[in-house]
């Protein structure tokens, strides 16, 4: 994922159909467990269209719509407007009018953004979840899988195949057209859309050990949508961080019950049997998980700070860059490796990975961050 993204439009060339999943039964709630909400969750706030929207679409989009039809008027107002242009930022999942307020988000943000503006326009709107190469990132002991979306604008013809354009409709996403019309990708209902910024928020709440505001918003996100299978593993691991081990036992089971080799959960439940001292439990669970995934997420990366630890540099270059060829993408491999090139005194290849953890960051701290150590690291390559 670029750092700076740009709205890209493309013809929507491929055929998006829903993917049917088994329902999971309906996960144990204890709100009596729980403190209240710091702040009311508010669900009517993630498509809410701000005054500075309104004013947006009043002055650029519908004055571009005059020349053109609305799903183009709205797609070149925001191209054409500098100040609409969104950096990349996966720090947070923000509203519709946090997105536009600060020119920032991801992908789902971004999402949205456009939403909110074109049902404002009255434009049909199609949301689809698009298949990449899988992707972790970590905070923490947290380990956080993510996914990809994108919208569509427009109405699809009767006839709309995946193997003809139409011009009807128009696609916006992150990626860059050649590559976001390529990936395979299943439609999304506008209640799953919600019901994942509802869980993004409490994966981002929980990471930052705020469990009680965590819960409510992954409750919220099962209200919404009561089959999201990701919402019923965040409530699981919130359970297993407050102590509610045989909650987040039974989330989990009733996970596999419908999606056996879901490994996410897998790994989930073998955690926590393992702090439920079942050990033999948690064992015949850990097979079952290495039969799908021979090596978890972040398996050669752990294994090379340990060798850094031991001051065995060329070991953990050489772990590193097998966690590398897993995820290219991930910065913090990337900054380890660059690490354990300078300790090599391999200066060019340490700039060279400290410029890819950078270039793969997804917040604006962390690209100021390894901006700050590469500036450092090249000069003091210019004094050797």
């Amino acid at each position: 994922m670029k750092r700076f993204c740009m709205l890209v439009i493309i013809a929507a060339l491929s055929a998006c159909a829903s993917t049917p999943t088994a329902p999971l039964a309906q996960a144990p709630r204890h709100d009596a467990g729980f403190k209240p909400p710091t702040a009311p969750v508010d669900t009517t706030a993630i498509l809410k269209v701000s005054p500075e929207m309104q004013q947006f679409l009043h002055k650029e989009v519908r004055l571009q719509a005059r020349q053109s039809d609305k799903k183009r008027g709205l797609f070149d107002a925001l191209q054409r407007d500098s100040k609409v242009t969104l950096d990349y930022d996966s720090s947070i999942t923000k509203t519709a009018a946090e997105t536009f307020a600060s020119r920032s988000g991801n992908c789902l943000s971004l999402v949205l953004m456009t939403a909110a503006m074109a049902h404002a326009l009255d434009l049909p709107v199609h949301y689809q979840q698009v298949f990449l190469d899988e992707s972790w990132s970590r905070v923490g002991n947290l380990y956080v899988s993510s996914g990809h979306v994108n919208i569509i604008l427009g109405t699809k013809n009767s006839n709309y195949s995946a193997q003809m354009d139409d011009f009807n409709t128009l696609l916006i996403d992150f990626l860059p057209g050649p590559v976001a019309h390529k990936q395979r990708s299943v439609s999304l209902s506008e209640a799953r859309v919600l019901a994942m910024f509802l869980n993004n928020r409490a994966a981002e709440l929980l990471a930052q050990n705020q469990i009680d505001d965590a819960y409510w918003h992954a409750t919220a996100a099962l209200q919404t949508e009561p089959n999201f299978q990701p919402a019923h593993n965040t409530l699981g691991v919130i359970y297993r961080r407050h102590g509610d081990l045989a909650l987040a036992e039974t989330v989990f089971r009733q996970i596999l019950a419908a999606e056996p080799k879901n490994v996410i959960t897998l790994s989930n439940l073998v955690e926590t049997l393992q702090t439920m001292g079942k050990p033999e439990e948690a064992a015949l669970q850990l097979a079952a998980l290495r039969q799908i995934q021979t090596y978890p997420p972040f398996h050669f990366l752990n294994l090379g700070q340990h060798a850094m630890a031991q001051a065995q540099y060329a070991e953990a270059r050489s772990l590193f860059e097998q966690e590398a060829k897993r995820d290219p993408y991930n910065e913090e491999t990337h900054f380890w490796l660059a690490q354990a090139n300078l300790r090599l005194g391999d200066l060019r290849e340490a700039s060279r990975q400290l410029s890819l953890a950078r270039d793969h960051s997804t917040t604006p701290g962390a690209q100021e961050l390894y901006g700050k150590k590469l500036k450092a690291l090249m000069a003091l390559s210019q004094q050797r």
